[in-house]
């Protein structure tokens, strides 16, 4: 009898030990959030997050960055060649499943920065264009978006610098009118200062683009060349 406990007990013993190896782990779900992030920084370099070694921004660019939600969360931004001088450093409260914006502007020894909480609509179902504006230009004075087949019409005037317009709802039919892919910034006068011509195909582009969110950042500064000189920064921001 005893012989034949001891082999009763053996038994569930390995059943007991085999359910248990087989049990999964519970999962742990880390409740995230995402960073848009333009680096528009004059005289800037690439920009990281954190301790995100593998991924980067790099200068007149943009990157969306996945952030882990939570209550004052730290935020670090710097060049990759100076980690001891950020362009941004503050702790944030972010939301999981947040979108949130961050422009990153000034010289990298007087950086300066816009942080946004954005609301992203669902996409409209008609031929249309969602559209803002962030004067990023340091020395340039209040601008003006038009686009090029109607250059009198203002679809935003009087842009300050470190100004974030509303997103504004334009008509972007499949078959545009002659110029009506250029996007155009002019000074209080009218004068043009630049423009950026959104290509056919691509990431930001005429097919893709339409009935989605896009950002124009105006970068750089008047009378500036190279990677400084003014211009656009057009930047996605898409839900998927």
């Amino acid at each position: 009898m005893k012989k034949y406990l001891n082999k009763t007990f053996f038994a569930f013993a390995v059943i007991f030990l085999t359910v248990s190896g087989c049990k999964e782990d519970p999962i742990e779900i880390t409740p995230i959030a995402s960073l848009n992030v333009s680096n528009v920084v004059i005289g800037g370099n690439i920009v990281r997050l954190n301790d995100y070694l593998r991924d980067s921004c790099s200068v007149m660019n943009y990157y969306f960055f996945t952030l882990k939600a939570g209550n004052s969360m730290p935020l670090k931004l710097y060049a990759s060649s100076t980690p001891n001088a950020p362009y941004f450093n503050e702790n944030k409260d972010i939301e999981s499943g947040g979108l949130y914006s961050l422009f990153l502007g000034g010289t990298p020894f007087a950086p300066e920065s816009v942080w946004v909480k954005d609301n992203i609509q669902p996409y409209p179902t008609e031929d249309v264009i969602r559209i803002r504006l962030v004067n990023m230009s340091p020395n340039s004075s209040a601008l003006s978006l038009t686009i090029g087949n109607a250059p009198t019409v203002n679809i935003f005037s009087g842009v300050v610098y470190k100004q974030v317009t509303e997103f504004s709802t334009q008509s972007f039919p499949a078959i545009l009118p002659p110029s009506g892919n250029i996007f155009q910034i002019r000074d209080v006068s009218g004068n043009l200062l630049a423009s950026y011509t959104m290509p056919a195909t691509g990431t930001i582009s005429q097919q893709f683009s339409r009935r989605r969110n896009l950002t124009l950042v105006v970068k750089g500064l008047i009378g500036g060349n190279g990677s400084n000189a003014f211009g656009i920064l057009p930047v996605a921001n898409y839900l998927n």
